[in-house]
C-alpha cells in the first residue's frame, strides 16, 4: 500500500466520524429529572417533587405535555408478548397507567418551548402525590414527557416516601424532656 492509499482511508474514516457526530448533535434531546421538594406555602411544610424538564442539545424543544405514570399491576409476559406485536416496540411501560396533571390541580405549564441549555420547573405538592398514589399499586412515579412530534421522554423511577408532618419530630431527633 502506497502513501495515497492510508490517506484515503484515513480521509474516509474522519468524514464517517464526522457526519455520525453530526446526526447526534442534530437531534434534540431532552432529560427529564425528580428531585424531592420541600415547600413551606401558608406556613405548612409539604414534601413533594419537583420536575425538572431540560434542554442539553443545541436546539429549542417543543413540549406538548407531561403527565404522571405509575404502576397499576403486573404484566404477564404473555401481555408485554401481545404489546411487542401489535405496536412494534419495547414494552417497558406496559401495566403503568398515564394520568394528566391537570387531573390533580397541577399546572403542567404545557405548550412550552425550551431553549438549548435551559430548563423548566414544575412543583408537584404532596397533596396531589398522595392522591395519585391511592391508585397506584406501589409508591413509585415517573414523569412523561411529549414534544410537539409526538416522540415520549420519560423520566427515572422516583420512589416516592410519604414524610411527617411539620409536627412531628424528625428522624433522629431527640425526644427526651418533653
Amino acid at each position: 500500500m502506497e502513501l495515497t492509499d492510508y490517506l484515503a482511508i484515513y480521509g474516509a474514516l474522519l468524514s464517517t466520524l464526522v457526519f455520525a457526530w453530526n446526526a447526534i448533535k442534530a437531534r434534540p434531546t431532552i432529560k427529564v429529572r425528580l428531585v424531592h421538594s420541600v415547600n413551606n406555602a401558608g406556613g405548612e411544610v409539604d414534601h413533594g417533587v419537583h420536575v425538572s424538564i431540560q434542554n442539553p442539545s443545541s436546539h429549542t424543544v417543543h413540549i406538548s405535555r407531561a403527565s404522571f405514570v405509575v404502576p397499576s399491576g403486573k404484566a404477564s409476559v404473555i401481555d408485554k408478548l401481545k404489546h411487542v406485536w401489535r405496536y412494534r416496540r419495547l414494552p417497558s411501560h406496559v401495566g403503568w397507567v398515564h394520568a394528566s396533571m391537570s387531573l390533580y390541580g397541577v399546572d403542567d405549564r404545557c405548550p412550552l418551548s425550551i431553549e438549548p441549555g435551559m430548563s423548566v420547573g414544575i412543583e408537584v405538592p404532596g397533596r396531589a402525590l398522595r392522591q395519585l398514589m391511592l391508585r397506584s399499586t406501589e409508591p413509585v412515579l415517573k414523569i412523561q414527557v411529549q414534544d410537539a412530534l409526538w416522540r415520549n421522554i420519560y423520566s427515572a423511577k422516583f420512589a416516592w416516601v410519604e414524610r411527617p408532618s411539620a409536627a412531628a419530630p424528625a428522624i433522629g431527633a431527640s425526644t427526651q424532656g418533653r
